[in-house]
C-alpha cells in the first residue's frame, strides 16, 4: 500500500515516479472487455477494470466515473535469492520479480501493488512454502543479482516502485499496514490429493507455518478449535481445489489449475481485482477510524459518505463464484463488522455535533430573546414611569415592581437557554422535599 502524493514543494508526484519507474497504463481487448462486462455488475467493473484502461474499454465505461481505479503494469526481471538464517547456517532460495502491478485508487487516494514472484516451472512444495512465508517481512533479506542482502521493502521501494515508499516513521501508510506484506498464493499440484490433505497444505501455506504443521503436533500446530474455526471459511465449490481467505492472506491449493493461459489470467487477473479491492476496503476503514480523533467531523464525514457510494458495492458479480469469494474475503477480512462500528462512531458523532449545533442555536436564540426583554423593559420603565407620575406611587414601590418585572425576564430566559439545568435543579428539589 501506498499514498498517491500529488506533488508539492520538493516532492514529486507519485504517478510520475510510477510512469519513470515504466509502468505502462492497462490496456483491454475486446474480448477480455465482454468478459468482465457479463462476469461483474457495471459498478465494480467501471471501477476496478474499464474506468481508465486504455484499449477497448472506453466502450464498456461508465462516463465521468470517478471512482475508476487507474492500473498500471511492468516488467521487472530481477532475480534475487531470499536470505534466511537457519540452524545449519545461511540459507538461500532463488526466484524472481517477474511483473509488477499497481492499482491506484481515487478516494482515499491509495496504492496497492503487487509482485509476481517467479520460482520456475516446477517447484517443489517445500520451495513454495519457503518463500510463500519469507516474503512476507518488510525486513525480509533479499539479494539482487548477487549483491549485499538488504531489505525487501527498500528493494520494491527503489528497484519496482521507482523510488515510490511504503514504509518509514513519515509515511501514514505504515501506521495501518503491520509488519508483512499480503500474499496471494495459487498452487497447482501436479497430481490430485484428498480433500483432508489439501486442506492441510491449506493451513500450512496460508498460515506460513512449516509444511507438516496442521497434521502435525509441533510447535507450530494449530489447537483442534483453531483449526476447525479456520476450515470454517474455506471456499469449497469444486472437488478439485480448495480456498483459504485470511486476514493477511490468500491461498488456493488444487490440480489442474493454472493449465491453460485463461485460467492463470483468471486467478491473476480477475480473482486478485476482488482481493486487491477488498485489502483497499479494509485499509481505508483503518484510516477514517484513526482519523475520526483528528479531522473535521463534519468533512470527514462527507468524505466518508463519499466513499461508501463509490466503493461499498455489495454484490459484485453475475456468476456464483467470484461472489462466494468476495463475500469469504469480506468475511476473513471483518469487513461488514468493522464498518459496522465505523458507521456507528460516525453515527454517535453526528449527534454529538447535532446537539452542540443545538445548543449554539439555542444560545443565540436566548441572546435574541435577553435583547428583546431587555428593549422591553425600557419600554416597562417609562411606562411605569409614566404610571408612577400619573398615580403617584412612590418609588419604592415603582423599583420593587421594575425588579419583579426583570427577574422574571432573566429566569424565562435562563430556563430557556439551560433547560438540563433546570431539570436537575427540579430533581434536587423533588428529592430535598
Amino acid at each position: 500500500m501506498f499514498e498517491i502524493a500529488t506533488g508539492g514543494k520538493g516532492v514529486v508526484p507519485t504517478r510520475k515516479r510510477i510512469e519513470d519507474a515504466h509502468f505502462t497504463r492497462e490496456s483491454l481487448d475486446l474480448a477480455r472487455c465482454k468478459l468482465f462486462r457479463d462476469l461483474f455488475y457495471p459498478s465494480f467493473a467501471s471501477v476496478m477494470f474499464f474506468g481508465r484502461a486504455l484499449g477497448e474499454a472506453a466502450k464498456f465505461r461508465r462516463e465521468e466515473d470517478e471512482a475508476a481505479t487507474e492500473v498500471r503494469r511492468r516488467v521487472v526481471g530481477l532475480r534475487a535469492e531470499l536470505v534466511r538464517q537457519g540452524r545449519d547456517g545461511e540459507r538461500r532460495t532463488p526466484f524472481a520479480f517477474d511483473h509488477a502491478e499497481v492499482l491506484m485508487f481515487q478516494e482515499p487516494a491509495l496504492g496497492i501493488f503487487a509482485v509476481d514472484v517467479g520460482i520456475g516451472a516446477s517447484p517443489s512444495l517445500d520451495v513454495v512454502s519457503e518463500l510463500s512465508f519469507g516474503l512476507r517481512g518488510f525486513d525480509a533479506k533479499v539479494s539482487i543479482d548477487g549483491d549485499e542482502a538488504v531489505d525487501l521493502a527498500a528493494v520494491l521501494e527503489q528497484r519496482v516502485l521507482g523510488g515510490v515508499r511504503v514504509r518509514g516513521d513519515d509515511i501514514e501508510v505504515d501506521e495501518y499496514s503491520g509488519s508483512k506484506f499480503r500474499t496471494f498464493c495459487v498452487v497447482d499440484l501436479e497430481e490430485p490429493v484428498e480433500a483432508g490433505r489439501r486442506r492441510e497444505l491449506l493451513y500450512d501455506l496460508g498460515c506460513g507455518v512449516p509444511l507438516g504443521a496442521a497434521a502435525g503436533d509441533g510447535y507450530f500446530s494449530p489447537a483442534p478449535a483453531y483449526y476447525a474455526k479456520l476450515m470454517a471459511g474455506v471456499v469449497s465449490a469444486f472437488r478439485n481445489y480448495d480456498a483459504l481467505p485470511l486476514l493477511d492472506s490468500f491461498t488456493v491449493v488444487g490440480d489442474g489449475l493454472l493449465r491453460r493461459p485463461l485460467e492463470v489470467d483468471k486467478w491473476r487477473t480477475t480473482y486478485f481485482r476482488l482481493y486487491a479491492f477488498n485489502l483497499f476496503v479494509k485499509y481505508s476503514l483503518h484510516r477514517y477510524a484513526a482519523r475520526l480523533a483528528t479531522e473535521s467531523p463534519v468533512a470527514l464525514r462527507q468524505r466518508f459518505e463519499l466513499f461508501l457510494s463509490r466503493y461499498e458495492v455489495g454484490r459484485v458479480s453475475f456468476n456464483f463464484l467470484p461472489e462466494l469469494l468476495h463475500a469469504a474475503m469480506r468475511q476473513a477480512l471483518g469487513l461488514d463488522d468493522e464498518l459496522a462500528r465505523l458507521r456507528e462512531r460516525i453515527r454517535g458523532l453526528s449527534a454529538r455535533i447535532q446537539e452542540d449545533q443545538a445548543e449554539r442555536a439555542n444560545a443565540l436564540l436566548g441572546l435574541v430573546s435577553a435583547l428583546g426583554t431587555l428593549s422591553g423593559a425600557g419600554a416597562a420603565f417609562t411606562v411605569l414611569k409614566e404610571g408612577q407620575e400619573a398615580l403617584g406611587w412612590r418609588p419604592g414601590t415603582f423599583w420593587t415592581l421594575f425588579g419583579l418585572l426583570v427577574l422574571v425576564a432573566v429566569l424565562a430566559v435562563a430556563t430557556y437557554m439551560f433547560p438540563h439545568h433546570r431539570r436537575k435543579l427540579l430533581k434536587r428539589w423533588r428529592r430535598s422535599t
